[in-house]
């Protein structure tokens, strides 16, 4: 058995930049975190193009050539590179990070303030237009792309490009509406001088008439028209603002008119341009985009809808509208490239998908990301997400020499899950739409907090029919009266390729009951072989339900139903329930044989231990299913255990992780060990506060002649723990601590002595965080040690006995710094790398090796590059042969036998010259 020494990260963020199609070469084009994908469509083909060292932020075409590809990130860089090849051409150093390209503008970002800046053609000199604190949202476009326009708070400002000069046109707004009033995206007309601006209020306002073209008016008399002569839309202190910055483009213009120079168009007055109002949408508008054309403008908000405009209605006309709804999530951009792209419509998503639609909305393509909590839905709600994360094993093929790779359940957004394909280099995902919810923000106001269901727990086991059965339960999180909970069954079915017709895996629905008449959540679940399939539901309030399967007759379209077979009320008496406490169950075996479909011959060896507070009970599973008052076997009190008080306030321990059976070497058929962890709640007061950081246990469940015993056991103390995965079948124990790392460990029974030993084998690197970016510059003296990112859950991949493979360990991540704060990510240590191409590949801290041999001939080759042209300056990856050749020998001589260098040199060089 090796263990894993590298891990993978199998997600990443595909909506940092927006996507871009090249309809002639059936291409997509997208950024995932450091890397450029190529898509080919149909047959899917990638390539994966890698020359920034962070994250990439912006994607477009060549203003001069639709073959070539501008990228731009983090990095300070912009790379070109040839779309038919997919090499890298050249590429522009900056001196600040870049956010935003629209070549020839560019967004840079220095520490916590946003610089708009024009470059020329060689991208080496700048002219500043915009500075400012605010995030920089801006558009370019108008007649020949001559206006760029971005916005700060309630004004909209408009660089001419012609005349080097911005004008800011304010808009009225009281002071307590002043923050929902503020402008959160622009657009620009592509080929008119229209601007759409957008607030959180879902309102839409078309700013229009702001130039008028030489044809209507004499040249001499061209500054009247700059001149306020209308009434004004605003008045006060915001049309004076206005007036100052316009009268600096009045000089701008007078100056270029008296030079002599042909000028096509004339800037209008503040106080003369019109503005139409648009509303449709219920909350904040995200984003906004007019078509290639002109005549249509798209806008999208937190709804998940994206409306599409006519032109007509935008400038008063009769209304004239189009819905693209249920895209699930609040959009981030919506983009209408043209040229190449043509009329395709490119839409990203806060859950890490985008798609990309034609202009009558029909799907071109899509793509799903790991799916991650939307930003907007995070910090409204400022919930925990459940780290639900469940392995479905896949049945290996009799074609198939290698194991199958296993399917990954877990949570996505809200009220969803997603199903991960490991399988290939790229992560194949499945949204699955558990709850079937519209999730409408009604306000971004605290107070209002939005009803939605989350799943909250995840249960699944296999069957000999073909199938696994997986069960979600869902819950209102928001304190409703009514918390809508329900128990939903579903089938998983693998979906094997047929000849016909291949299918992929997926989860079909099968039988939902509601659990919201309890007024009391369920805290564990699960099912057991006893020896019929059994599923228990476990609740804080010592509330114990099994549901077995059984012929309905109210189904008949489905020959077994699940029923409630019995209820308990389990627990120690004398003890009063805590609701805000989690409770535990745990079916476990001493002895006896157990049949390859998982059923156990001896029903009394079959044992349920359930744990709620500081309190664990032992139950046999034939007294739950026979008897109506069940009797425990066996019971522990921590506070009254070795493990009383752990200070003067009186806090007792608790469990707070479900005890998880672990494989020990040593122990005997007769006794089970469980892994949990422990931590101290207040209980004084009936509130139950939870710690981020858990001491590790052991329970020892141990059968000598008739009785039943239970031990607490000690683990390490030292070790922070965040998460632990125990393997099933081999003594492994995966713990993530709160320092960011993952330590392995075998644990074994000391020889001649019931004591419990743990041995680190592996320890895993805290997995660094995304964009490098924000993990270098919130490192200070203070902050070195802490980690970028923690574990949130650790599971073991082979646990099937016909896993012939390595043990594997997947990981769920969590960004703890930066702008990707609350980010999740996937990690896989120990797959094999021979046919994958990891995005990301972290060797262990091992000791270093000492090298016998000369460290030149210890360094493995370069992969050669072709050919370049030969230039003064030499390209440092072309190497001197001979010069290479003449070190290696070099470094054989001892130092202090050494002959002059000058003398070496030239003796080796003349024994390189052919003769």
């Amino acid at each position: 058995m090796s263990l894993p020494t590298r891990f993978i990260r199998k997600s990443a963020v595909v909506t940092n930049a927006t996507p871009l199609y090249h309809k002639e070469l059936n291409l997509v084009i997208y950024a995932a975190d450091k890397l450029v994908v190529l898509l080919t469509r149909p047959t899917l083909e990638t390539r994966k193009l890698q020359a920034h060292s962070d994250t990439v932020c912006a994607l477009q075409f060549h203003p001069n050539d639709s073959l070539i590809l501008l990228s731009a990130g983090l990095d300070k860089r912009i790379v070109e590179w040839s779309l038919p090849s997919g090499q890298k051409l050249r590429h522009h150093c900056l001196k600040l990070p870049i956010r935003f390209l629209a070549a020839p503008f560019v967004a840079l970002e220095k520490k916590s303030r946003y610089i708009l800046c024009q470059y020329d053609e060689q991208w080496e000199n700048a002219y500043e237009i915009f500075n400012s604190k605010n995030l920089v949202r801006c558009a370019i476009g108008g007649r020949d792309g001559q206006l760029t326009a971005y916005i700060q708070e309630t004004k909209l400002c408009l660089y001419w490009q012609k005349f080097r000069t911005s004008v800011c046109y304010p808009l009225t707004a009281s002071t307590s509406n002043r923050s929902r009033k503020s402008f959160t995206c622009v657009a620009v007309h592509p080929t008119e001088f229209i601007v759409a601006t957008a607030n959180s209020f879902g309102e839409i306002f078309v700013w229009y008439n702001l130039a008028s073209a030489t044809a209507n008016f004499d040249h001499e008399n061209h500054l009247d028209v700059m001149n306020g002569l209308g009434d004004s839309l605003e008045c006060g202190e915001l049309m004076e603002e206005a007036e100052t910055s316009f009268e600096r483009l009045r000089q701008a213009v007078r100056t270029l008119v008296d030079s002599g120079k042909l000028i096509d168009y004339y800037p209008v007055h503040p106080a003369s341009i019109k503005r139409n109002l648009v509303h449709w949408h219920s909350t904040e508008v995200t984003t906004l985009a007019f078509t290639p054309t002109g005549s249509h403008l798209l806008s999208g908000g937190l709804e998940g809808v994206l409306v599409k405009w006519d032109m007509t209605e935008c400038l008063g006309g009769p209304q004239h509208r189009r819905f693209l709804p249920h895209l699930g999530s609040p959009l981030v951009q919506v983009n209408c490239p043209g040229g190449p792209a043509e009329d395709a419509i490119v839409v990203t998503l806060e859950h890490n998908t985008f798609h990309i639609l034609s202009g009558a909305f029909e799907p071109i393509y899509t793509h799903t990301g790991f799916v991650e909590m939307p930003r907007h839905w995070l910090n409204q709600l400022a919930n925990e997400v459940p780290t639900n994360m469940v392995i479905l094993p896949k049945q290996p093929q009799p074609t198939c020499l290698q194991p199958a790779d296993n399917m990954i359940l877990t949570n996505g957004a809200m009220g969803s899950l997603q199903l991960l394909d490991l399988s290939g280099s790229d992560m194949n995902v499945t949204k699955i739409d558990v709850t079937r919810q519209t999730i409408v923000p009604r306000d971004k106001d605290r107070k209002l907090l939005v009803a939605f269901s989350e799943v909250m727990l995840l249960a699944h086991t296999p069957t000999a029919n073909g199938f696994h059965w997986v069960v979600t339960y869902e819950q209102v999180k928001t304190g409703q009266m009514d918390d809508e909970a329900r128990l939903t069954w579903w089938k998983y079915l693998e979906g094997l390729p047929s000849s016909e017709k291949p299918q992929s895996p997926r989860l079909e629905p099968v039988q939902t009951t509601s659990l919201s008449h309890l007024n009391c959540p369920v805290t564990d679940m699960d099912f057991v072989w006893t020896p019929e399939l059994r599923f228990y539901v476990m609740m804080p309030d010592h509330r114990f339900f099994i549901y077995h399967l059984q012929s309905d007759p109210a189904y008949p379209a489905d020959p077994q139903h699940w029923t409630i077979l019995t209820s308990h009320l389990l627990g120690p008496e004398n003890v009063k329930s805590n609701p805000l406490a989690r409770g535990f169950s745990t079916s476990i075996r001493i002895a006896g044989e157990t049949a390859a479909d998982g059923t156990a011959h001896n029903m009394e060896r079959q044992l349920q231990l359930n744990t709620v507070e500081s309190h664990a009970t032992l139950y046999r599973w034939s007294d739950l299913v026979d008897k109506t008052f069940p009797w425990p076997i066996a019971e522990l009190n921590l506070v009254h255990s070795g493990k009383t008080m752990t200070n003067k306030l009186g806090i007792p321990d608790c469990f707070v992780s479900k005890p998880t059976p672990q494989h020990i070497d040593g122990a005997s058929t007769h006794e089970q060990y469980l892994v949990t962890c422990t931590s101290a709640h207040h209980l004084g007061d009936g509130s139950a506060k939870k710690s981020d950081q858990f001491q590790l246990c052991f329970v020892r469940v141990s059968l000598e002649k008739d009785d039943y015993s239970m031990e607490l056991i000690s683990g390490t103390s030292d070790i922070p723990v965040r998460c632990v995965g125990a393997h099933h079948r081999q003594p492994l124990l995966c713990v993530g601590s709160a320092n960011g790392e993952a330590i392995l460990f075998t644990t074994s029974i000391v020889k001649g002595s019931r004591r419990l030993q743990m041995d680190p084998v592996r320890t895993f690197p805290d997995v660094p965080s995304h964009p490098l970016l924000d993990r270098t510059s919130s490192r200070s003296d203070k902050t070195s040690q802490k980690p970028t990112t923690c574990f949130l859950a650790l599971e073991f991949v082979n646990h099937s006995p016909s896993s012939q493979g390595d043990p594997a360990i997947v990981g769920l991540i969590e960004t703890l710094v930066g702008r990707e704060r609350g980010r999740r990510d996937l990690v896989v240590y120990g797959l094999s790398t021979a046919t994958r191409q990891p995005t990301e590949q972290l060797e262990l801290l091992l000791p270093p090796k000492t090298h016998k041999e000369n460290l030149l001939k210890s360094v493995s080759r370069r992969q050669q590059r072709p050919d370049q042209p030969i230039s003064r300056k030499r390209p440092a990856d072309v190497s001197d042969k001979q010069f290479e050749n003449a070190l290696r020998q070099v470094s054989q001589y001892p130092v202090h036998t050494a002959p002059a260098p000058e003398q070496l040199l030239r003796q080796l060089m003349e024994m390189e010259k052919p003769t």
